[in-house]
């Protein structure tokens, strides 16, 4: 199937939506509540550790800006990623960073994906410029790196398997605000 312009930009945003959703119809819904075990242990106190991710990323494409925006909400780290071509905009996720205990989790919400279901990933490494959070029980992603590059720049990574193959999909962003 051709896609026009716009159409390849939104699957490009939704590869980015993969954060949450994984890489099939056929997946089985994961909520916010389900278990996610990982080997090593968090390693980040709290969220201020993770605060340098605070302001809006994008890059630019000649099809538009791929964006993710977060900010401080309260006890959590709200996020939301998507495209813009002209004057449209199309959200391809929510994401929330919260605390659980002891725990930081990662959890991002693709519409019309795990039926609008949250899926959660477990920070399981965190240093001063990068952060790994994992869910082993999720296809693809099973692991989402965030690692901030300078003051101005971050590389989100996602990998885990696709049709049983490890994958992995980087995206460079550079922080505007």
């Amino acid at each position: 199937m051709k896609m026009n312009i716009f159409s390849r930009a939104i699957a490009a945003v939704s590869v980015m939506g993969m954060m949450a959703c994984g890489s099939s119809a056929e997946q089985q819904p994961t909520t916010a509540t389900d278990s996610v075990q990982a080997d090593a242990p968090p390693a980040a106190a709290s969220l201020k550790d993770l605060q340098w991710l605070n302001g809006w990323w994008q890059k630019v494409t000649p099809d538009g800006i791929v964006f993710e925006i977060w900010s401080a909400a309260g006890e959590t780290m709200a996020g939301k990623s998507g495209f813009i071509k002209g004057k449209d905009t199309m959200l391809a996720e929510t994401m929330v960073l919260e605390m659980r205990g002891a725990d930081i989790y990662y959890i991002p919400t693709v519409k019309d994906q795990n039926n609008g279901q949250p899926v959660p990933f477990r920070l399981t490494t965190a240093a001063a410029d990068s952060f790994v959070f994992e869910n082993p029980e999720h296809d693809f992603p099973s692991k989402i790196v965030y690692r901030k590059t300078s003051e101005t720049a971050l590389i989100a990574t996602i990998s885990g398997k696709i049709q049983g193959k490890d994958q992995a999909e980087s995206f460079e962003l550079a922080k505007t605000q």
